[in-house]
């Protein structure tokens, strides 16, 4: 197995701060202004990077050349593709780092031309260790593309009941409204309303992504819970089993808003205090899931992915990757 350790990224001496960037984020532009510029001008055969610098100048140099943490959207399309950077002794080439950022923005820029929306933004890119091999490292690339604006309100209406997920046609499955919002279901639509609900800032932000929170429903458990009907409101977020009386995957309105209620309090809610948010960063977008187990007996539930940031203004704009 391959050894991670801690290496110094570059250094720079105090500089000045125009135009009222703070000191910190105009030092983090020219850190990675300066590695890109390094890959014309002043790349020396032989040199080398410590593999956790490597992964960090590909997440943020994608994120602040190319990602807007100032795009409004209610929908977001997420791909995952790898790269792989060879390794020895814990130390990356630079010509292989820059070669590995060019096919990880190829990557992205041919998913973000394959999305049919004309409205459209890279708002983020996460890089993670996904496997350690002997003599390379595999990353996971997550690239995060809002497709536009659609009208839709904070919260659900009071007459619509929604599937848990969509196996099928989903939907709408009970109310005046009934069949309709096929296509959908109660996870996506709770999903759009966080995304276009979030407050966002003006102006040329960007996000230095962190690790990817993976959360299943049973991780909050609701602290109101009456303690005897299960298959209700017994965590933040929706599940039900057939173990237990009322077992459902039919959501009424109160339900849906309920459980919305619950999946931004987890989101948003900072780690120091009992949610999922760290500290100090920044919510960015959720994926919600509808899933389910099927053992002896059969569990509906949602999970979620949720991305977080820490925010950071740049000098100009993103560069568009289309």
């Amino acid at each position: 197995m391959l050894l991670i350790t801690g290496c110094k990224k570059d250094d720079h001496s105090s500089i000045q701060n125009p135009g009222g960037i703070p000191a910190a984020d105009l030092k983090l532009s020219r850190m990675i202004e300066g590695f890109r510029s390094k890959e014309v001008t002043h790349l020396k055969s032989g040199e080398e990077m410590c593999v956790d610098s490597a992964i960090w100048y590909l997440n943020v140099t994608a994120n602040y050349t190319y990602g807007s943490a100032s795009y409004e959207t209610e929908k977001v399309a997420k791909n995952v593709a790898t790269i792989t950077l060879p390794v020895t002794n814990n130390k990356v080439l630079l010509s292989a780092v820059y070669s590995k950022y060019e096919e990880m923005i190829d990557s992205i820029r041919e998913y973000y031309r394959n999305i049919p929306s004309t409205e459209k933004q890279l708002i983020s890119v996460t890089v993670e260790t996904d496997t350690v091999l002997q003599d390379a490292i595999v990353l996971a690339v997550t690239s995060t593309v809002g497709t536009g604006i659609i009208e839709h309100l904070c919260d659900f209406n009071e007459v619509d009941s929604w599937i848990w997920w969509n196996t099928g046609t989903g939907g709408i499955c009970a109310g005046p409204n009934y069949g309709q919002g096929q296509g959908s279901d109660a996870a996506e639509q709770m999903q759009n309303k966080i995304m276009i609900c979030r407050t966002m800032p003006g102006g040329n932000y960007w996000y230095e992504t962190l690790p990817i929170h993976h959360v299943y429903a049973w991780e909050y458990s609701n602290p109101n819970w009456g303690g005897t009907n299960y298959n209700y409101y017994r965590y933040r977020m929706f599940w039900s089993s057939s173990q237990y009386p009322n077992h459902h995957g039919c959501l009424s309105p109160e339900e849906c808003n309920f459980y919305l209620a619950g999946t931004k309090w987890i989101i948003y809610t900072a780690e120091s205090a009992g949610g999922e948010r760290p500290d100090e960063a920044t919510f960015i977008s959720v994926d919600v899931q509808g899933s389910a187990f099927f053992y002896d007996y059969t569990d509906y539930f949602h999970q979620m992915n949720i991305e977080y940031g820490i925010l950071h203004i740049a000098p100009n704009p993103p560069i568009p990757i289309d």
